[in-house]
């Protein structure tokens, strides 16, 4: 039954919505913001859509889909206010959804260092986990001081019924078989920092990163910690991210990340737009080959960028029922950039962990990036209907890499959380 002849009261209103555009121009799939929901256009209308969310003017057909599909809605919203954001933001606070509290802390005093650890624990009241992020930019503060931070946290995590798991950021410079096998010790995901890709290159070599990234990996990867490595790039000026993607392959790595932040000041250098097309489809060929991976009951590479996103979504609820339970809007402060943005709550500038690298580029060049990777992950969220239940629950909802026995506390109770990266 056509609805485009029903009568529209004057409360009917547009969802807030995004169009995802394939090569070909057409629209085959559609965001809608407010219920963080991917839905399939019928064929016969992708090529009205774009043009119609862009007017507000569409034809019979087009306006009845909308309309069966509650895209064109009587439920309230205020247009000219802050829109509320499905996921908290704030380093140090809970996210309502996935109840996590994040802390960082990089005091190289120990009692520094502890009253931060306290002070997470304090903030983490309520709430069932606590993500520690340890980073000393990128230096290695000495065993010690890392055991000892883990071991009170620990403590306090038994204290309080709570679960904590921790994140080492640590240069690949920094990687020497003594720190490997101390790592391999202790109930902590490394986020490995190898700086610019590709490296310093030979005429009719594949691009690859510094030497030094490919010995600290063997390192690593010695110690049975291939699965606890996070291996985070910043891509070059004229890099492709599928020659990074080839390279994490034929090296076995599984969990991988990937910015792309200019060399100069921020807004200095424009990203040519030759280089953002070649970028989208590197990274729809990811999401391909992630698909494919899944597919094939293949456990794929955990690419961050991607997977974070698509995490958010699987953890997602309708805003609807958010605002019942008091969200707080999204902060006045999130830059010009962000303001009116279709992937405000999905792209890197919502992360909590966004690297100071990224948060002080927060230019158009850099958010058109960040939002090429949503459209990637709500095309992969989308293949995920179409997947094995349990292996998407096998990559992307339960714990992964990290080991099944881990050293008791006092008392013989095991309280660290082994979960995926953040």
């Amino acid at each position: 039954m056509s609805t485009a002849s029903m009568p529209m009261p004057g409360a009917l209103r547009w969802r807030a919505l995004h169009p995802l555009i394939d090569e070909d121009g057409a629209c085959s799939l559609i965001y809608d913001l407010e219920r963080a929901a991917v839905l399939e256009v019928p064929e016969e209308l992708q090529l009205h859509v774009a043009p119609a969310l862009e007017t507000g003017d569409p034809d019979d057909d087009l306006l009845s889909w909308l309309v069966g599909e509650d895209l064109i809605t009587m439920e309230g919203w205020a247009p000219d206010g802050p829109w509320p954001a499905p996921w908290g933001r704030s380093s140090g606070m809970a996210s309502p959804l996935e109840g996590d509290i994040r802390v960082r802390i990089d005091s190289l005093s120990e009692e520094a260092a502890y009253r931060d650890v306290e002070v997470a624990f304090r903030q983490a009241f309520g709430a069932p986990r606590v993500q520690l992020h340890l980073d000393w930019d990128g230096a290695f503060p000495g065993a010690g001081l890392v055991e000892r931070i883990v071991i009170e946290a620990r403590r306090m995590a038994a204290d309080a019924g709570q679960e904590v798991s921790f994140d080492l950021g640590l240069d690949a410079g920094q990687v020497t078989p003594a720190i490997s096998t101390f790592l391999s010790s202790l109930p902590v995901h490394v986020r490995l920092h190898c700086g610019m890709f590709p490296g310093p290159s030979r005429p009719g070599r594949p691009a690859r990163p510094a030497r030094n990234t490919e010995r600290a990996l063997l390192l690593l990867w010695m110690e049975g910690l291939a699965g606890r490595v996070t291996v985070s790039f910043t891509l070059a000026r004229d890099a492709r991210l599928k020659e990074l993607w080839a390279w994490a392959r034929q090296l076995g790595v599984q969990h991988l990340d990937a910015v792309r932040v200019p060399a100069g000041p921020a807004g200095e250098e424009e990203l040519p737009d030759a280089w953002l097309r070649d970028f989208h489809a590197d990274l729809l060929g990811v999401v391909e080959e992630i698909a494919r991976d899944l597919a094939a009951r293949v456990v794929p590479i955990d690419f961050r960028p991607v997977t974070r996103i698509v995490r958010r979504l699987l953890q997602s609820e309708p805003l609807a029922l958010l605002l019942e339970e008091g969200v707080e809007s999204w902060p006045a402060d999130g830059g010009t950039c962000c303001v009116g943005c279709w992937a405000r709550y999905l792209c890197r500038n919502s992360a909590t962990l966004i690297s100071e690298a990224e948060a002080e580029t927060r230019t158009p060049e850099i958010c058109a990036v960040w939002g090429t990777e949503a459209e990637a992950a709500l095309r992969l969220y989308h293949r995920l209907a179409q997947a094995d239940p349990l292996q998407v629950l096998r990559v992307f909802g339960e714990p992964s890499g990290l080991p099944d026995e881990l050293p008791a506390m006092p008392g013989g109770t095991s309280l660290w959380s082994a979960k995926a990266p953040c």
